[in-house]
């Protein structure tokens, strides 16, 4: 909230799109991270990802705001330099916490930390955005020649970036609402892709482990599969401290698809091999 506060307050004074769009986006995570906490406690999930939606709504709506004023306005930045270093502390502080949460989240064995520790990660990238923005903003008042009045629109353009970023995040969140039968993915940007990465690489692994040294056919690998990860803690989770926990061997089985598109594992005679 402190940084948001900060984003918010120094991008007005400066006249930052990018930095008042990332002091938006931060808010509105704030509050999404508050929101699903209350979910989980009190078991209102799906109601909370709904108010989430809205939020994120609201958030486009004041980034598209911030982003059209700027272009119909362009102007040079006031207070550039504070900007660029509130920006930049900013997102120093949000990559010190991606560390802290990954250590915390690998430690405790929590899948959620570890992908907030992603989120984390990429508003850091976010703030590097923001800060190459304000740098070709500001580059406008040493560069005195015609083309050079374009850099104006570098920083509207950084903002309308991180628009898309959250319009993207809440469609996916939208997606996941209107499913049957499934509980909704209340997450946060980024953080859907970086579950799939991570189940997808433990997989990868634990596949290349049985195949290694002699081929399998699916049903033995199926059978593996369901005794190490569905009806114990597997031994990937005690080497990578991450937890995975299938229901069934139905993520084997597209996985192995997968993998046999990508030419990583072939099925020779009923058998899978790995491609060295």
């Amino acid at each position: 909230m402190l940084l948001s506060v900060f984003k918010l307050a120094f991008g007005t004074l400066s006249g930052s799109a990018g930095l008042i769009t990332d002091g938006i986006d931060n808010t509105a995570d704030t509050f999404s991270s508050v929101l699903i906490w209350f979910g989980i406690k009190f078991g209102k999930e799906k109601a909370v990802s709904f108010f989430i939606v809205i939020m994120m709504f609201i958030s486009v709506v004041g980034v598209v705001i911030t982003g059209v004023n700027k272009i119909i306005h362009p102007e040079p930045l006031r207070e550039g330099v504070i900007a660029f270093a509130v920006s930049g502390v900013c997102g120093m502080l949000m990559l010190l916490l991606s560390a802290y949460q990954y250590l915390v989240g690998k430690r405790r064995s929590n899948f959620a930390i570890m992908c907030q520790a992603v989120d984390s990660r990429n508003l850091f990238l976010t703030s590097i955005l923001v800060c190459i923005g304000i740098i070709m903003s500001n580059l406008l008042v040493t560069l005195q020649s015609a083309w050079s009045t374009r850099l104006l629109y570098a920083d509207a353009l950084v903002s309308i970036i991180i628009g898309l970023l959250i319009l993207k995040s809440m469609l996916e969140l939208v997606r996941e609402l209107v499913k049957t039968g499934d509980e909704p993915a209340n997450i946060r940007h980024f953080v859907r892709s970086a579950q799939e990465k991570m189940r997808r690489k433990i997989i990868y692994n634990w596949l290349t482990a049985q195949l290694k040294d002699t081929p399998l056919t699916g049903k033995q690998l199926e059978e593996r599969f369901i005794q190490q990860f569905c009806l114990k803690t597997p031994k990937i989770h005690e080497l990578s401290g991450i937890w995975y926990s299938p229901e069934s061997s139905e993520d084997l089985n597209r996985y192995l698809e997968q993998f046999a598109k990508e030419k990583k594992c072939i099925l020779r005679e009923g058998k899978y091999e790995l491609v060295t």
